[in-house]
């Protein structure tokens, strides 16, 4: 605030100097309802620049003021406000003095008044004083505001709905309370319209409030009734209430309906009954019976239904229904619905467990009967009926006699009932009782218990158990038992009884007669029982016992030595098992016998040393030998250490058998076994294998040439004389030894197969000697076998290819012909050149196999290429033990004949002449035969071999193939080039055609053509290709080869 006028204090109570110097401001002073006010007036785009405005403010006695307001924008930044109370503005009316207006603000039972624009009264009724001030007459609020004569708070509420007429609605209706001055509070129904002049300006507005404070209780306690009454419906726990208008739809839904169908109340409300909770059968039906009741028929009845819930599933409930009319008049139905699911549930429950309850006594097999104090039955199980030839049902209200027990027997159940009832005991009888049906006499043991019912009347249950079963059993165990004494004095068992909480054992006659003892001389305690085990068995023997006793196994059996009353030692097979055990299980007796084995045990020891040793030289056999191979091997194993496996065969034994006869070697070898069993070492083993055959295991050997001292005194041992029969017998010995550990994994038979291996041999080489296994020479041996195997395998399936390198004419480039070179399409190592797999077959059956598909393959190429236009030969490389096959010639004819297509001249045949050939002449005259059906021959790889001279000379070969190794290295190594034209000589010579192998570059074409070679094949013109690519790479070809420019 820049300015302020000293009037100001006249109209706030505040001296100017506090709200110039900021000790009041206008938020705080202007009512918390008119704030709006100030923010339109101090904002920054204030329009229009001038204008007036009604506001309350706070005056320093802390009433509230109405002030009327003026503005003005003087400046940019500046507002001048003039402010005046609106008290100040009021002006007398002519009309409030009209006798009619004066009437009707005095007598009106409404109170009625008028304001003008400023929110001070113009005139108001009488009534309204009333409740002002009593003693005031109407014309005393004028020129007032209700801050004057009603509380601030209701002044406030009364303010907010004149703000409402001015702001331009026309009525402004509310219900408001009142505080009259005496204290009581009240509401009126106020409406206030808007006054307007006759240019139509707003000039003030009136107001009629029409005191409804008897209304409102009223409604009020109704509304608190039936809130109370909807608050009790809604909170009912166990009580589901659902009301329906007359179109079925749900009006009421309170929380126990949520819990009891699962709808929420949003969920159901509006919803019609029959798609809620309706099973489908039922719907038709419902809304037939709801439709009838809502249009005045007859009320639907409270029944038991099966309702169903919002998951789908049965709900059962008692519903009751009532019909009310609302205020409209309209029908409005509630249905009252108690869950009866858990009380119809226990209901069936209850049935079930009566009916298991009589299952339960009917099935029990003994016979059961419940009787009152006459000894009548009440009710009997299905047990005792069948004795007596009845139901249960008939037996009720009737007693023994009734059901044909003789009279005497009767009455004695009668009187044994009626005397223990007295006696209030129970009590066990035995007896006996009729069956009905067969008019046989059973043995009962019966259990008889008195009790009293809920009205104290004597009543008796009776379960009789049948033990004529039992009875005759027990006379049969004693016959047995009589039986068995007999069995055992025959069959010389010996029974032994142990007590054990007293320790005490009994034994059998037989037991006493078996180890040679008197009754008398044995104590009958387990010390003394125990005391009879041999020593070294007696801790295992207490050890099965205990595990017998602990329950750890079932039975109890043994096999172990007994000490007779000589000394002698018995071997006994002992059995028992616990005959009876306390009430926790804990074992009491038990109960066992055994029989002397001793001769069983002398058989099987005999059987056993025949089994793994041998008869003659008492030496271990084949099978003991095998187990102490096994343990060697993982002793060595185990201690880093080696062993070796020595397999001897003795020189010349055959000859002693043969002419001294088998009594004189079986002696021989008996005193030869003696002495190689005296020089072995602890831990190792000689055993004998059969005939002249022994083998020793040396063990804990540092290496392999620790064993050489061993193995030349088995040498020695073998070949000293032996003298028999003042004879001086001979022999040598050949021996082979393998070692264990190897590089690769081996086991005892394989030892002893490559010990066998190196002794044959050592027998080769001369005998009376050792040699020891090449683990390398035979791992690969093995490689090699594999090898074949696998190529075999890949032959079978078509893993082979072929390859294709031209030949071409070193003066004209044409292309003359192309050699086939296999190759192998490996599945895991991809395409193989022939050095990895040829030299394998080399003299095998599976190079003529290959050589074989090599030519069928060939020529079907060939077939193929002359149909396709391509005019080329194919040279194939064939072995000489394939040349050399009888049936070569037979099997090449077939080939030709089966491809008529392919001109003659187009097969050439290439043999290695570095090959041994057997037969050179037979060879010519194959090559002679295969010349006559149009297949050419070359020699491969000329002047390699050590025979070439012969070979050119006797072997009709059209063509010589100059060695790659030789035309390779022709560039710079004189010796090599001087080779070549050597071979280039010869070939003039005799006639022949010269092919270059291993042109690789131009530089080697154009050397070859200075030296006179005009055919030449090499990476220079074309490396092998596919035979699909040959034809794109013959009509490709440049016609003038780089080394012709």
């Amino acid at each position: 605030m820049l300015h302020a006028t000293a009037a100001i204090a006249d109209l706030l109570g505040y001296p100017a100097q506090q709200w110039l110097d900021g000790s009041l401001s206008w938020p705080d002073s202007v009512h918390a309802d008119d704030q709006d006010i100030l923010e339109r007036l101090f904002a920054p785009d204030l329009n229009p620049a001038q204008g007036h405005f009604n506001i309350r403010v706070r005056h320093a006695d802390g009433r509230i003021r109405c002030l009327k307001g003026q503005y003005a924008l003087t400046q940019p930044d500046q507002l001048q406000l003039q402010l005046t109370d609106a008290k100040t503005l009021h002006q007398d009316s002519p009309a409030i003095l009209m006798p009619n207006f004066v009437a009707m603000m005095e007598n009106t039972d409404d109170f009625i008044f008028f304001k003008d624009r400023h929110h001070v009264f113009t005139a108001a009724s009488q009534t309204l004083v009333s409740i002002t001030d009593p003693s005031e007459h109407w014309t005393d609020l004028i020129g007032k505001t209700d801050y004057d004569v009603f509380p601030e708070e209701y002044a406030d509420v009364y303010y907010r709905l004149e703000k409402q007429v001015f702001a331009g609605i026309p009525i402004a209706h509310e219900v408001q309370g009142y505080l009259a001055q005496d204290g009581h509070t009240g509401w009126v129904d106020n409406r206030k319209y808007p006054i307007t002049n006759s240019q139509g300006e707003m000039t003030g507005l009136f107001g009629i409030a029409r005191d409804i404070t008897d209304l409102k209780r009223v409604e009020d306690a109704l509304a608190e009734s039936e809130h109370r009454f909807k608050a009790i419906f809604e909170q009912l726990p166990s009580i589901s209430v659902q009301g329906y208008d007359r179109s079925r739809r749900v009006i009421f839904w309170n929380q126990a309906s949520e819990t009891l169908y699962g709808y929420s109340h949003a969920q159901a409300l509006g919803r019609q009954l029959e798609d809620l909770i309706i099973p489908e059968p039922m719907r038709e039906a419902v809304i037939g019976f709801v439709d009838a009741w809502t249009s005045g028929g007859p009320a639907v009845p409270s029944a038991e239904l099966m309702l169903q819930g919002a998951n789908g599933k049965p709900v059962e409930v008692f519903s009751s229904h009532v019909m009310l009319r609302n205020s409209s008049g309209e029908p409005e139905m509630y249905c009252i619905d108690i869950d009866v699911s858990e009380r119809n549930r226990a209901a069936r429950a209850l049935h079930a467990s009566e009916t298991f309850l009589r299952t339960i006594i009917d099935e029990i097999p003994d016979p059961m009967v419940l009787k009152d104090a006459q000894g009548k039955f009440l009710l009997g199980n299905r047990a005792v009926a069948n004795l007596y030839n009845t139901t249960p049902d008939a037996m009720v209200g009737k007693d023994d006699g009734d059901f044909g027990v003789p009279p005497e027997m009767a009455e004695f159940f009668r009187q044994s009932v009626i005397s223990i009832m007295a006696k209030g005991e129970t009590q066990v009888v035995f007896e006996d009782s009729r069956d009905a049906a067969t008019g046989e006499i059973r043995h009962f043991r019966s259990i008889k218990k008195p009790f009293k019912n809920a009205e104290g009347g004597h009543q008796i249950l009776v379960v009789a158990q049948d033990v004529t079963d039992l009875i005759r059993a027990q006379r049969q165990v004693t016959e047995s038992e009589q039986r068995l004494q007999h069995v055992l004095g025959i069959t010389r068992e010996g029974i032994w009884d142990w007590h054990l909480p007293s320790g005490k054992v009994v034994h059998n006659p037989q037991w006493y007669d078996t180890l040679q003892y008197s009754p008398d001389e044995i104590p009958d305690n387990v010390e003394a029982f125990t005391r009879l085990i041999h020593p070294e068995d007696l801790n295992t023997v207490l050890r099965r016992l205990d595990d017998l006793i602990q329950g750890s196994t079932a039975t109890y059996h043994s096999e172990h030595r007994l000490l007779r009353k000589d000394g002698k030692v018995l071997w006994v097979q002992d059995r028992g098992r616990v005959v009876e055990s306390d009430e926790q299980g804990q074992p009491v007796r038990v109960v066992g016998s055994f029989a002397d084995i001793s001769f069983q045990k002398e058989h099987q020891h005999y059987l056993e040393r025949i089994a793994h040793y041998d008869t003659l030289t008492g030496l271990p056999n084949r099978v003991l030998l095998a187990d102490r191979m096994q343990q060697a091997m993982a002793h060595a194993k185990r201690r880093g250490t080696r062993m070796a496996v020595a397999y001897l065969d003795l020189d010349g034994f055959k000859t002693i058998n043969d002419h001294h006869g088998h009594t004189v070697g079986d002696q021989l070898l008996t005193n030869l076994a003696d002495q190689f069993k005296a020089i072995m070492r602890e831990g190792d083993t000689m055993a004998r294998l059969g005939g002249d055959e022994f083998v020793a295991v040396f063990v804990d050997l540092a290496e392999a040439q620790s064993s050489v001292t061993l193995i030349d005194r088995l040498l020695e041992v073998a070949a000293r004389p032996v003298l028999l029969d003042e004879q001086s017998l001979k022999v040598s010995a050949s021996v082979g030894v393998s070692f264990y550990p190897q590089a690769e994994d081996t086991d005892a038979d394989q030892l002893l197969r490559q010990a066998d291996q190196a002794m044959y041999s050592a027998k080769l080489a001369g005998k009376n000697r050792y040699q020891l296994f090449d683990a390398e020479h035979d791992r690969s041996l093995r490689v090699r076998h594999e090898t074949l195997v696998r190529i075999r395998q890949a032959l079978d399936q078509d893993e082979f290819v072929l390859y294709y390198q031209p030949k071409v004419s070193l003066r004209t480039g044409q292309v003359m012909g192309a050699e086939a070179l296999v190759r192998w399409q490996h599945p895991q190592k991809g395409l193989l050149a022939p050095g990895l797999f040829l030299p394998d077959i080399e003299n095998h059956a599976i190079g003529i196999d290959l050589g074989e598909w090599v030519l069928h393959t060939a020529m079907q190429q060939l077939a193929a290429w002359v149909s396709q236009g391509l005019d080329l030969s194919v040279s194939v490389n064939i072995s000489a033990s394939h040349l050399q096959q009888s049936n070569f010639t037979d099997k090449l004819r077939t080939l030709l004949a089966a491809y008529p297509q392919v001109p003659r001249g187009h097969l050439e045949l290439e043999v290695l002449e570095t090959t041994a050939l057997d037969e050179v002449d037979a060879v010519a005259n194959v090559i002679r035969e295969c010349a006559s059906m149009g297949v050419t021959f070359a020699l491969d790889d000329f002047g390699t071999g050590y025979s070439s001279l012969i070979y050119l000379k006797r072997l009709p070969a059209q063509v010589l193939k100059i060695d790659q190794s030789f035309v390779r290295d022709m560039l710079d190594d004189p010796e090599d080039r001087a080779i070549v034209e050597g071979v280039l000589g010869l070939a003039r010579a005799f006639g022949r055609q010269a092919v270059a192998e291993g042109a690789e570059t131009s530089a080697h074409c154009k050397l070859l053509l200075q030296v006179g070679c005009d055919l030449a094949q090499g990476y220079g013109i074309a490396r092998p290709m596919p035979a699909d690519q040959m034809p794109a790479w013959v009509l490709n070809r440049q016609p003038g080869p780089d080394w012709l420019r």
